[in-house]
């Protein structure tokens, strides 16, 4: 099996998996927060006591505490112990990432209710599912051309570091998110407009997702011919 080829029809599919994966989760946690019919009311002293916006504390305890947490284990290269805690913290990462858009959604309409939090959450959730499979469907036909394999492979854009010895795949991904954190951080400091903020908060939650399928991919044993 070659690491570096994930074919697309495979991709989607395992890729809708992880959502309903996150969605199960996304539902379990939820049940920890609110009351009296503000969802978010979990949050709300922080902001009582004057110490940060809820949606800074979202990224700083829900996003940047396990993304370090993340390169802190993946540093180690240790055994599969270590990898259940690293998808552990991306699927953290991600439930924060939807708890912060649901937050700035319910801000944005000023309803806090369990309803208008939760649908906010389930329409991301179901928007993700259903936009990135639609991109990426195109290539699922199987072919033999080495150019048009290229197209198929799901993971090409994010391969060509490995291939180039520059970095591992899955290192090249945690920089993406990076990159992401940052960016969600600078348009939440500088108040930037929400529609930008989505874009990136969206762009976060695939890659994270990416990053748990990259790494179960690699696990799978390599097949040899006798």
């Amino acid at each position: 099996m070659d690491k570096l080829y994930y074919p697309f029809e495979t991709f989607n599919q395992n890729f809708q998996n992880e959502l309903n994966v996150i969605k199960k989760i996304n539902a379990e946690k939820n049940q920890k927060y609110g009351k009296e019919g503000n969802f978010f009311s979990s949050f709300q002293l922080i902001w009582d006591l004057g110490i940060m916006p809820i949606e800074n504390f979202l990224v700083m305890r829900g996003i940047l505490d396990k993304f370090n947490r993340i390169v802190n284990l993946k540093a180690k290269k240790s055994n599969a112990v270590s990898w259940e805690g690293i998808k552990e913290s991306v699927y953290d990462m991600v439930g924060y990432a939807l708890l912060l858009h649901a937050y700035l959604q319910c801000r944005k309409n000023n309803k806090f209710d369990w309803n208008t939090a939760l649908g906010s959450i389930d329409s991301l959730i179901s928007y993700i599912m259903k936009t990135f499979v639609e991109k990426n469907s195109d290539y699922s036909s199987k072919t033999t051309d080495e150019e048009a394999q290229k197209k198929q492979n799901a993971i090409e854009n994010f391969v060509i570091v490995e291939k180039c010895w520059l970095s591992t795949t899955e290192d090249g991904i945690m920089a993406r998110i990076a990159i992401k954190v940052q960016r969600i951080i600078n348009l939440l400091v500088n108040k930037a407009d929400e529609k930008s903020l989505w874009a990136e908060i969206l762009d976060f939650i695939v890659y994270c997702l990416i990053l748990n399928l990259v790494l179960d991919w690699k696990a799978l044993p390599t097949k040899t011919n006798n």
